[in-house]
């Protein structure tokens, strides 16, 4: 097996692989006369030139996509590595191998549904959706449905009149926004099924049915820097494609008249005043 750099290849743990692909390159001479490279993917048969007959040599390649942490940082970035053989078979065992060790990683999300906040902070939500998380979604062959948000508390009144048939199509439910986005898909999905907030009282929530992440794009991300360090879009996707989880307490205000509020941004904030107060004291 070649590669640039073997040892960065050895570096590469498993659970970091976002995607693997088996790729023949051939060099065809367009009708323009000069050498044109093209390159196809190669699943379940040998490469050939456009000739038909079998190519050989290292033509034949490899591509490991995965995940790295930036040095010195909290940010993580994808990256990717090219392996070659002369011999397709290797290659080709290479890549089973790498396939079904990667579609054994249940906890990894193949069905997402996102709420995209347009408008929160500078307006950046659908373009950090198309041009930092689609691409990452389609290489990882996954399946994505996308909600953009045109009002306040539009997520939320989604989400509560969503039926659990509905809810059950996907792995993880996300929000493409600041704090404020992130709190309307929890409310939607812990309030399901209550006619209003009124009706509920002390005790009648319980854990949401699936999975909630959190895409910074708003002008507070104070949940972003919470669970990741940084409120880098790049590196939220790729905690979400790779399957990585961390239980997260929700904050439940009542009143007299029932639910008053949900707060999950203010959590973290609260506590560290009070922990500030007791060692002041």
């Amino acid at each position: 097996m070649r590669t640039e750099d073997m040892s960065e290849w050895m570096k590469v743990r498993i659970q970091d692989i976002l995607a693997v692909e088996l790729l023949c390159k051939n060099n065809n001479v367009g009708k323009e006369g000069k050498a044109r490279r093209s390159f196809c993917c190669l699943p379940n048969r040998k490469p050939t030139t456009s000739s038909g007959s079998e190519s050989s040599g290292f033509g034949q390649y490899l591509t490991v996509h995965f995940s790295t942490r930036v040095k010195d940082s909290s940010m993580w970035t994808r990256s990717q590595i090219q392996l070659s053989h002369s011999d397709y078979p290797v290659l080709h065992h290479w890549h089973q191998t790498l396939l079904t060790a990667l579609n054994g990683m249940v906890d990894r999300p193949k069905s997402l549904l996102f709420f995209v906040n347009p408008y929160g902070g500078k307006r950046k939500g659908v373009n950090i959706f198309e041009k930092q998380v689609k691409p990452l979604l389609q290489l990882c062959s996954c399946k994505w449905t996308v909600i953009n948000t045109q009002r306040r508390n539009h997520a939320t009144e989604a989400l509560a009149v969503m039926s659990d048939e509905k809810i059950a199509e996907f792995d993880v439910v996300v929000g493409v926004g600041g704090d404020g986005t992130i709190c309307e898909v929890v409310t939607g999905l812990l309030t399901r099924g209550f006619p209003s907030s009124k009706a509920i009282d002390e005790g009648d929530l319980q854990s949401a049915p699936i999975p909630v992440a959190v895409i910074p794009a708003g002008s507070s991300n104070a949940l972003a820097y919470t669970l990741h360090g940084t409120d880098d879009p790049q590196t939220a996707i790729l905690h979400i494609l790779l399957g990585s989880a961390a239980p997260l307490d929700v904050a439940a205000i009542h009143n007299i008249r029932g639910l008053a509020d949900l707060s999950l941004d203010k959590c973290p904030m609260a506590i560290l005043l009070i922990r500030w107060s007791t060692l002041k004291s």
